[in-house]
């Protein structure tokens, strides 16, 4: 998903060919793609993402899976297309990117050492409302993932029971903000959506919790702002994002 977001404007004449190449073929379930057929590795992640919301897409919402693959794949160029034009537009320069598998909780195995970074940008799970590994289940076995060992170590989603859950929840979260601020510059900004999830019909105010673990830690609150919600009205009201600077 990283790669798919980060990487796929640099081959987006790859991704139109290969979609061309898609459109000729008698597709009628996701199965029937194979992404290493298709060029490079930004072409082919960029499909194996399209297959994998494809699945959920039949698994939750029942849908045609001919049809769904197809809007996926048109979906998604359309993002990198405008993301293409909106760098030219406006003469912009991207960066590199690097991905690495590693945990919030802990980031010293992937190599962040104390006040190594300028700024960060995240969107933790939202308490306990959105079980994600179960969510997700069909996309993640498609990918030969191990449910029972990812739902032992998923934020939000560890835990038996709703009391058992929110207590690992509010820990993991504490972790979360204590390695930010390790790892982040003094002076560094960490930006957080986040918003208050409705568990067993009763709202858990995480917003104004959280401001108050970030502080806790070396994080002082900036500014906020409002973000709508598309999507997740059942379990999300609305969503803040929130400014933290770390403490010189």
């Amino acid at each position: 998903l990283t790669r798919v977001k980060t990487q796929s404007y640099t081959e987006a004449d790859g991704i139109r060919g290969a979609l061309e190449k898609i459109a000729k073929l008698r597709v009628d379930h996701p199965d029937d793609l194979d992404p290493s057929e298709f060029g490079p590795q930004a072409v082919a992640d960029f499909i194996q993402i399209a297959r994998m919301v494809t699945y959920s897409d039949m698994a939750n919402r029942r849908h045609n899976p001919g049809r769904a693959l197809r809007r996926n794949l048109a979906r998604m160029l359309e993002s990198v297309e405008a993301m293409v034009a909106c760098k030219e537009r406006f003469g912009l320069e991207f960066g590199e990117v690097q991905a690495e598998v590693g945990d919030a909780r802990d980031l010293g195995p992937v190599g962040l050492q104390d006040g190594a970074v300028d700024a960060i940008v995240t969107s933790p799970p939202y308490s306990i409302a959105l079980d994600y590994v179960k969510n997700d289940a069909h996309a993640l076995e498609a990918l030969g993932c191990d449910l029972g060992g990812l739902r032992q170590r998923v934020i939000g989603v560890r835990g038996k029971g709703t009391r058992n859950r929110l207590s690992n929840y509010v820990a993991d979260l504490k972790a979360s903000f204590r390695e930010m601020a390790r790892v982040l510059k003094p002076g560094g900004r960490a930006v957080v959506v986040i918003g208050n999830a409705t568990v067993n019909k009763r709202e858990v105010a995480t917003t104004e919790e959280m401001v108050g673990w970030a502080e806790e830690v070396g994080l002082d609150l900036e500014r906020q702002m409002p973000k709508i919600v598309y999507g997740l009205y059942n379990v999300m009201a609305d969503e803040k994002i929130l400014f933290f600077v770390r403490r010189q």
